[in-house]
């Protein structure tokens, strides 16, 4: 995909399309329109860009303003502050195309709305298609709609300037993408092979919201859903999935969390990824000793804090829904073995967990946990709780042998649940 689009030019567009959707608000009388506006590519690769019409009302940036934001020329500490001072009642794209020497790509329909002081209140993109040449092939790409509210840059605008990216995130109320289709050549694999050297790739959708207050992040969901990637048959990826029993693979992810101000917790409360026809892997943690600060300091600043964060508890659950069997026929057949000998084997290698934990009652918890596991493979959880008070993260960095784990948290283990 590396020549897709020149790279200047994406980041022209990119840069454009933030900081112009990155102010709106009381009503401005200034409507700029430019029509069929060009910017060509000084590199030698002569790629270019066109945008068919570039319409902002409401704006208070005069035209040469705006033809300057749009051009490619201007540095990132004009583009912060042009973003910056910005105001606009509304954006609109109807279509931006870059070409390189072989790729184009194609965004249609954007469209960004009550902007004002580096925040957006709405933002739409229609799609996007682009292809392309690779070694081995061509590459294509195609998206879905995609909606994002309540939307602020004005971080990320301070960070072009700084230079110091690591304060730059953004912050979004609401996101809502309706997938992509993608197509990309196996280099090592050769055309004429059974079912081609393509690599497809496609996302179902994702979404996501979350509130805030002022810079702090409060509480956050979203959900992924089929990402799929099939590899060609004859690559050496798409004969290791298949020797597994796949001849892809299916994602789906769903994730929430909260952080409370006056405790100063986060409550990662789920983050759980499934497969079609392999299981889910979930994971729950509660974090304490965040202060509201950590949400606006700088890099160093923020590592700084996370010394004096601490862990409360932690789970890790998979559920099983195929592939440990997968997994068990496929070693079996590796050792040459039967399924039934290697679990048997399984089962007895776990019973020395108890032995490993010095004779902790945890170690005989996960090791009978484990076994009826192996056995009858539904669902196994491993949770961890502190023990009185939470467990600072420096003091996990310096343990360094299991008794001394077991003196801050409690194991616990559970299966078939």
């Amino acid at each position: 995909m590396s020549h897709l689009a020149h790279p200047r030019l994406t980041i022209a567009l990119a840069i454009a399309l933030l900081a112009s959707a990155s102010t709106l608000a009381l009503a401005q009388s200034g409507n700029v329109v430019l029509e069929n506006f060009t910017v060509a590519s000084k590199s030698k690769d002569k790629g270019s860009a066109i945008f068919k019409r570039i319409e902002v009302s409401g704006t208070n940036l005069t035209k040469d303003e705006i033809t300057k934001l749009f051009s490619g020329e201007a540095s990132k500490e004009e583009v912060a502050a042009l973003g910056k001072k910005m105001k606009a009642d509304k954006v609109s794209i109807p279509e931006a195309q870059f070409t390189g020497p072989d790729s184009s790509v194609v965004f249609r329909d954007f469209q960004a709305t009550n902007i004002n002081e580096g925040k957006i209140g709405s933002a739409t993109l229609k799609g996007v298609e682009g292809k392309g040449k690779a070694k081995g092939g061509d590459v294509t790409f195609k998206a879905g709609a995609l909606e994002v509210q309540g939307l602020s840059f004005s971080r990320a605008l301070a960070a072009m300037t700084s230079g110091d990216f690591s304060d730059g995130a953004s912050q979004v109320g609401k996101i809502a993408f309706a997938g992509f289709e993608a197509t990309a050549p196996d280099e090592d694999t050769k055309p004429a092979e059974p079912g081609g050297n393509l690599y497809k790739i496609s996302l179902g959708s994702f979404t996501a919201e979350g509130t805030s207050d002022g810079d702090i992040p409060l509480k956050g969901a979203g959900e992924m859903k089929a990402l799929v990637i099939e590899p060609p048959k004859a690559s050496a990826f798409g004969k290791q999935l298949a020797a597994f029993g796949y001849d892809k693979i299916n994602l789906g992810l769903v994730f929430s969390g909260e952080y409370d101000k006056a405790k100063k917790t986060y409550n990662f409360d789920n983050f759980t990824i499934s497969g079609v026809n392999a299981g889910s892997l979930g994971l729950k943690i509660l974090v304490g000793g965040i202060e509201p600060s950590f949400f606006t300091a700088t890099k160093d600043a923020k590592m700084a804090s996370l010394m004096g964060a601490d862990i409360s508890s932690l789970s890790i659950r998979y559920g099983n829904n195929g592939l440990f069997e997968k997994a068990v026929a496929y070693m079996a057949k590796e050792q040459k073995k039967t399924p039934d000998a290697l679990k048997k084997e399984w089962g007895g290698m776990v019973q020395i967990v108890p032995m490993m934990l010095g004779g902790d009652p945890a170690g005989g918890k996960i090791a009978d946990a484990a076994g009826k596991f192996i056995a009858a493979p539904k669902s196994l959880t491993i949770s961890a709780k502190a023990k009185g008070k939470p467990v600072k993260f420096v003091e996990l960095m310096q343990i360094k042998d299991p008794q001394t784990l077991l003196g801050l948290i409690d194991l616990d283990a559970v299966s078939g649940q």
